[in-house]
């Protein structure tokens, strides 16, 4: 309608009194007289003129220009009518006055229809090549993609490179940043490389690199070669300075007496190393020995102002089996061993409960004794130790089964040997999600098989865990790949915590490998309602590399300021190959990221405690009427109409 009426102004157009309008003649009509379009707007926006001189016959089209903040509530008058920001007049036969009202209001972005339309293709794309029948995401809707994704206009990207004495490989691996200053920041990484028949048989198989950033830009860069490490882990000290471990992993120089996953006999370990921050460097931990580590988590389990590193050791024997703590008595470090009634699992983590008792979490548990030995392998469980670490657990509290061990995805069960589960439980991390006093447990999962990834919610009731990730995560992709990496972070500043999942490029889905989608990889942010509810916010806003060479970890990165950046690190030369050079891609997020939809900061429009995600969720009549298509966003309806009807904007009130 648009464009037509544009084309018959351009073939009619007369007399319009100045610019900014249109009108159009009849020329069956006396041309002769003339009348006056007056224009009466309020507050809260412009129109190119206040009035129009129309000779009679005529129509007048014109925008209307709402401020910042201000949406347009009506506009009327002259038989017109509005069509998005656009009046258009009847014809025009006699002086007429045309009324202008606006409000407070929010308008999505112009990106996020067309993030909306490609989101739908990648979702259609993997639903038509994948073969698999279990369900291809959780509370996948437009609403909380529309109103709750940072669009992709806030994303931009640059590359910087290095050259490196050696020649560094792609692999598996993990990174995490360090805030010192307000300006400046150190990002940490390491990985280890495999080959298909996991010969990882070789001395310093494994990378380690180091990134000073300030101002956004690289300053100071160094790389070395290691045996290999898993979680690069920041450990504050009582002195309010910083130790930054690289622990030993126990998929590095490995030796097999028998090949097989899951037998007595592997056996692994590794060097640890410590980063001095001052000389940028790496030095031995010569006082711990040879670590075997599978997961890391950093957690002060003896309440003395040091932050200690957990390790846990998976699949592994002798030496290696169940776990050593870091021990840190200010930057010195001695190995405490866990003494768990549990041979070996793939993740650790560690709490204390409401009443003080030290818990700490296994993941894909196997080899339960003594007691125990009715609890079966593969369980998750938390280990309480009454009596310090270094005694057995006097108790396991089973949780419930990993999310991906629902009889949906048993398809999973198709590469490993007989034996082996089909959920891979990754990373966890305790923390009071929905604010009630006591501590819920999130587990990052993955499939050995399929591409199949889940991030299990299990929440606390009176001591009994009880899963609820159906009806507390949303926009979620189900197929796709896993996430090794679990950080909760309070990422847009509301009080409550927030997660951030990431994982090496290759994590993403085969059904989309060389298409423009980043919809199937490892790497999302997601908010908190304040109850312990999530949505996934963001993915990666980037082209990612897809060959396998090419991998290397994203390492999300909020300054103390709220400046939000992800890093990717790399190997690849000029060639496209691996080689003597490094790659650095710096993503970074324009916007602030608030509780308002879209991220955006709702003080601006004068609701500065409003939150998007909870206000949908919990206040049924606003989710029917963006579902209706009456308003685009929670926070247009609530400044419409929600404020009047005293509708709940936060889990604070």
């Amino acid at each position: 309608m648009k464009k037509l009426l544009i084309f018959l102004i351009t073939l009619f157009i007369t007399s319009c009194g100045g610019g900014g309008g249109s009108s159009q003649s009849n020329s069956s009509l006396p041309s002769s007289k003339m009348y006056t379009l007056t224009i009466n707007s309020g507050d809260g926006g412009t129109t190119p003129q206040s009035s129009y001189s129309v000779e009679a016959g005529n129509i007048i089209s014109f925008e209307i220009s709402p401020d910042d903040t201000y949406v347009i509530a009506s506009a009327e008058g002259c038989g017109g009518q509005l069509s998005d920001k656009t009046f258009t007049s009847s014809t025009i036969n006699a002086n007429c006055n045309i009324s202008i009202t606006y409000r407070r209001g929010y308008t999505l972005p112009s990106s996020i229809e067309n993030d909306w339309l490609d989101y739908q293709h990648d979702l259609d794309l993997i639903d038509q090549q994948r073969t698999e029948t279990y369900r291809l995401g959780l509370n996948i809707e437009k609403i909380w993609f529309k109103s709750l994704q940072i669009p992709s206009s806030a994303f931009s990207s640059k590359t910087r490179k290095f050259e490196t004495e050696q020649v560094h490989g792609g692999g598996i691996g993990f990174g995490v940043s360090l805030n010192l200053t307000d300006n400046k920041q150190v990002l940490f990484a390491a990985n280890w490389q495999h080959s298909d028949d996991w010969d990882v048989n070789i001395e310093d198989n494994g990378n380690a690199y180091a990134i000073e950033i300030i101002d956004g830009e690289p300053a100071r860069f160094n790389s070395r070669k290691i045996p290999g490490s898993t979680h690069p882990s920041i450990l504050e000290n009582s002195d309010d300075t910083y130790s930054v471990i690289f622990p030993g992993i126990d998929e590095g120089p490995l030796f097999y007496v028998n090949r097989g996953f899951g037998q007595t006999d592997r056996k692994a370990g590794a060097k640890s190393y410590l980063f001095d921050l001052d000389n940028f460097n790496w030095s031995l931990i010569d006082e711990i020995g040879t670590v075997a580590a599978h997961d890391a988590f950093v957690y002060d389990y003896d309440q003395d102002g040091d932050d200690d590193l957990f390790t846990t050791t998976y699949f592994s024997a002798g030496d290696y089996d169940k776990g050593i703590i870091f021990k840190n008595n200010n930057a010195t470090f001695e190995a405490v061993r866990i003494n768990a009634r549990v041979v070996s699992s793939s993740l650790i983590s560690a709490f204390h409960d409401k009443d003080g008792n030290l818990g700490v979490l296994f993941g894909d548990t196997i080899g339960f004794g003594g007691q125990f030995e009715n609890i079966k392998n593969e369980t998750n469980v938390i280990g309480y130790f009454d009596n310090g670490i270094t005694n057995e657990n006097t108790s396991f509290k089973e949780l419930p089964e990993g999310y991906l061990e629902k009889e949906e995805f048993n398809e999973n069960k198709n590469e490993f040997e007989d034996g082996m589960h089909q959920s891979h439980d990754v990373k966890s991390y305790p923390a009071d999600i929905d604010n009630d006093g006591d501590i819920d447990i999130l587990i990052s999962s993955k499939s050995f098989g399929t591409p199949t990834t889940i991030l299990q919610i299990l929440v606390n009731h009176d001591g009994v865990y009880a899963d609820e990730t159906d009806t507390r995560l949303y926009n979620w992709v189900i197929h796709a790949k896993g996430s090794h990496v679990l950080r909760m972070t309070d990422i847009n500043n509301d009080g409550f915590i927030d997660v951030v999942l990431s994982d090496t490029a290759r994590y993403r889905s085969e059904s989309l490998v060389g298409q423009r989608t980043n919809t199937g990889i490892g790497s999302k942010m997601l908010i908190n309602d304040g109850l312990g509810n999530f949505v996934v916010t963001a993915f990666q806003q980037i082209d990612i590399p897809t060959e396998a060479k090419e991998t290397g970890p994203y390492i999300f990165s909020k300054s103390d300021e709220g400046i939000m950046k992800w890093f990717h690190i790399y190997p690849r030369c000029e060639d496209g190959l691996p080689g003597k050079c490094l790659n650095l891609d710096i993503i970074d997020i324009e916007n602030d990221f608030s509780t308002g939809p879209n991220g955006v900061d709702p003080a601006k429009y004068g609701v500065p405690e409003f939150n998007e995600f909870y206000y949908i969720l919990h206040n049924s009549v606003v989710k029917e009427a963006l579902i209706a298509g009456e308003y685009n966003s929670g926070l247009d309806h609530y400044l419409a109409v929600g404020r009047d009807m005293s509708l709940k904007i936060n889990a604070k009130e």
